[in-house]
């Protein structure tokens, strides 16, 4: 299973062998989150959520694994609606989806419009956002963009700058990990005043929160 992998929609259990699981920061820096046992079932958070997958599995040595037909699981977790909440709390319980978690709990926080959504809805909302990296100094967005969507940082250092327009600019705030920008902006469709940029020495790792993406 490789990250952000839009055709990955099935479900696979591990037999023999040795599996790692990553999270891909850029094509330099992974981090290895954890194994995987025999017997481990990989895709869950995919079908349940319609979602492309947030982390890499890669075989260590040689592997079994076994597939089952989306379907066929679709079949039975409509059918037997207490499966189907088993599989969602194990998904919610998954030490390697812990920033989904920290998202569902800021977003409660930190945007009014989102304190009373309910939680599958911000974990599904999560899901189906663009994660986007951007190299030091590089431009998240600029003055006269349109916003369309509400950033969430998952990693790096972001400086909000204004310009008075004869290239004087003043850097109005510095936001790090968990903070979002343009929730007061995105409802009314309004343009960018001010721009954004990646001031961290790491490459800075963005949620762009779309609504129309549940």
């Amino acid at each position: 299973m490789r990250q952000f992998d839009s055709s990955f929609r099935r479900l696979l259990i591990t037999g023999n062998g040795h599996c790692k699981v990553f999270k891909y920061f850029d094509s330099r820096q992974r981090l290895c989150l954890g194994d995987l046992n025999e017997g481990s079932l990989v895709g869950v958070t995919q079908v349940l959520f319609d979602c492309n997958p947030l982390y890499t599995v890669e075989t260590m040595s040689y592997c079994t694994v076994g597939e089952i037909e989306n379907s066929k699981f679709i079949e039975l977790i409509t059918a037997y609606p207490d499966i189907k909440k088993a599989f969602k709390d194990q998904v919610i319980q998954n030490p390697f989806d812990s920033e989904r978690e920290m998202f569902v709990k800021l977003s409660k926080q930190s945007v009014e419009f989102l304190k009373d959504a309910d939680d599958d809805m911000l974990r599904q909302l999560f899901y189906r956002s663009e994660q986007s990296f951007y190299d030091i100094g590089q431009v998240i967005f600029d003055v006269g963009d349109k916003c369309e969507c509400i950033y969430y940082i998952l990693q790096g250092v972001v400086d909000i700058v204004i310009s008075d327009g004869y290239a004087n600019s003043k850097v109005l705030d510095v936001l790090g990990k968990g903070s979002f920008i343009g929730s007061n902006h995105v409802l009314k469709a309004e343009y960018w005043f001010y721009r954004a940029l990646n001031n961290s020495t790491v490459t800075t790792r963005v949620l762009k929160v779309k609504f129309n993406a549940i």
